[in-house]
């Protein structure tokens, strides 16, 4: 009779000769964890994949508009007052929806950094406090902070007398919407914080 060594010997040969079928062994194999890793990996690879697409996709964007238009600015993306602006629900996130890439800022010209300032949705934040009171050097400094145009525009060494030749060739110019005319009041109160 066989010894016991030698039977528990045999035994694992017959098991380790034995096939499943595929079916069965992709089974076992996502049990014992293995495609659960195997299919993060292939959903992170995918992720990656898109994400540089959507990138490539931005700033080839900006190199047709450039070619097409001759201007790097095309506006905001996300405009107030549609569904999109309000999905973003916190006046952060609207901030954040609002930012100019670094590299769109760079070749920006004054000029379509000026029209960036007055687009920007929360320009007229600088009325928070009237224009008259103690307070408007505050309101002046958030949309510093918070618009990219304005800082980028500021940054350069013509961008102020830019802004300011734009705002007396604008305050001249009659007659002006009532949209114009805040824009004015907002641009000289940004000037007369900011710059002097």
């Amino acid at each position: 009779m066989k010894d016991e060594i030698t039977l528990k010997k045999e035994y694992k040969e017959v098991f380790t000769k034995l096939y499943a079928p595929e079916n069965l062994r992709r089974k076992i194999r996502e049990l014992s964890g293995e495609g659960i890793r195997k299919k993060k990996a292939s959903l992170m690879r995918k992720i990656a994949i898109a994400a540089a697409v959507i990138i490539a996709l931005f700033l080839g964007s900006n190199g047709i508009v450039y070619a097409s238009t001759g201007k790097t600015w095309v506006g905001y993306l996300i405009k107030p007052g549609t569904e999109e602006w309000k999905q973003l629900g916190t006046v952060q996130n609207k901030i954040e929806a609002c930012r100019i890439p670094e590299e769109t800022l760079k070749q920006m010209s004054n000029a379509e950094l000026i029209e960036a300032v007055l687009e920007y949705p929360f320009l007229m934040n600088i009325f928070l406090f009237g224009l008259d009171t103690p307070g408007t050097h505050h309101a002046a400094e958030g949309v510093y902070e918070n618009c990219d145009a304005l800082r980028e525009l500021l940054s350069r060494r013509d961008g102020e007398e830019a802004l300011r030749t734009f705002w007396e060739e604008r305050t001249k110019k009659t007659p002006v919407t009532a949209r114009e005319e805040l824009e004015n009041d907002a641009i000289g109160a940004l000037l007369k914080e900011l710059c002097e």
